[in-house]
């Protein structure tokens, strides 16, 4: 089987979401010794790569592009004609070369696309366009004509499956739920201490910790709102921000408003491999992102970490997260945009160790049982070899996904 993934390939160890979904479902397929596996992505290299039967085909970006977008998309068409393969893959459907590459028409050819969001709603809800402009309609369309162009539609939540359905008009399209995963190996429960740099000591300090792109959606700013309160419960406590983006300065002017500079550590951007080495100092991991008009949080990559990392976790009830949590069970779901509600839950889960040990010895055997990459990989080689031996075989698996 001949599998061409679409998608922009990390380059480096600084990685989102979507970024570590890409290259670790790769990695976990490019062990099947059935699969041949090419990479199609534009980089700062030109170069080719591989990892077991995966040849990575890194195509130069060049500025040109920007200029001229129909060259990239036709330079990865002709490379996606090179390939022959049974079935192309998209990651994503933000606007970009791989995805008008993927909508061109190619022989014999199976299409899946992973969504890992909806584009159009992320945009409105966070005020970026208007729900009624010219460029928003167009969007929808482009919407509706990626969806149905796909032979197989994969999506990260069973809340964002049920959108999407609303979107297919092909009866031959098939939709199927397959979440994210973690690395099993790279993250395992451990006492390791690593030093970390900055002013302030962590020696005998209740650690909250959270690591996201500094958007609104990821909802830090409430979060840094719950610290005044949680430092007179907890007068040790300290919080530590891995990540960088757009909110970055509002929050530190956030931080030095509420004068809590000293208790909150912005720990800049950090290497993905890096991340359970700060995940094993904290007491507390969460994850306050908030529902902004219908746009949520999909399925939390960081959350698994961390749950696998076997560490009690508070999480906003929203979107995929209360897909992964189950209250009082695995973690602790609370109201999106509730400082309040954040500080009393971190009190709750220090002043009740054996509780919070319960949940997070609970939690490390979900994810362990569903959620690694190896589980992931192989509920889409599955996939893969429905859609192209038995399509009809997916309806049940369709339907029952997106309940």
């Amino acid at each position: 089987m001949r599998v061409a993934i679409l998608c922009k390939w990390p380059e480096t160890d600084y990685l989102n979401g979507v970024a570590v979904h890409v290259k670790k479902i790769v990695e976990s397929l490019s062990r099947v010794e059935s699969m041949e596996i090419f990479i199609l992505s534009f980089g700062n290299i030109t170069k080719n790569e591989h990892i077991q039967n995966c040849k990575i085909i890194l195509i130069k970006r060049r500025i040109v592009y920007y200029i001229f977008p129909v060259i990239p998309i036709v330079i990865l068409y002709r490379e996606l004609i090179k390939t022959k393969p049974d079935i192309v893959h998209l990651q994503g459907v933000s606007l970009s070369p791989y995805l008008f590459a993927f909508l061109l028409p190619l022989k014999s050819t199976k299409k899946i696309i992973t969504i890992h969001s909806s584009q159009i709603v992320e945009k409105i809800a966070q005020e970026k366009i208007k729900s009624n402009s010219p460029f928003a309609v167009s969007l929808q369309l482009l919407e509706l004509l990626i969806v149905n162009r796909a032979d197989l539609i994969i999506s990260v939540t069973h809340k964002l499956s049920k959108y999407l359905n609303t979107k297919i008009r092909k009866s031959s399209t098939k939709l199927v739920v397959i979440p994210n995963g973690f690395d099993d190996v790279l993250f395992q429960p451990s006492n390791k201490i690593v030093p970390i740099s900055g002013e302030l000591k962590l020696t005998d300090r209740f650690i909250i910790f959270h690591a996201k792109d500094f958007l609104i959606n990821n909802g830090q700013e409430y979060l840094i709102r719950a610290i005044p309160l949680i430092l007179k419960w907890i007068p040790n406590a300290i919080l530590l921000l891995a990540g960088t983006g757009p909110q970055k300065g509002y929050l530190e002017n956030l931080c030095h408003s509420l004068m809590i500079d000293r208790n909150v550590l912005f720990l800049g951007a950090i290497p993905h491999s890096k991340i359970p080495l700060y995940m094993s100092r904290a007491d507390v991991i969460v994850i306050p992102s908030i529902k902004i008009n219908n746009s949520e949080e999909g399925s939390s990559i960081f959350l698994v970490e961390a749950m696998a990392m076997e560490k009690p976790i508070i999480a906003s009830n929203i979107g995929g997260l209360n897909e992964t949590i189950l209250n009082n069970e695995t973690g602790l779901l609370i109201p999106d945009k509730d400082p309040i509600a954040i500080a009393l839950a971190v009190r709750m889960l220090h002043d009740n160790p054996d509780f919070s040990r319960r949940i997070s010895k609970q939690a490390k055997k979900y994810v362990d049982a569903y959620r690694s990459w190896k589980a992931i990989s192989n509920q889409t080689y599955r996939a893969y070899t429905l859609i192209i031996d038995n399509p009809r075989s997916l309806q049940s698996s369709s339907s029952s996904n997106s309940d």
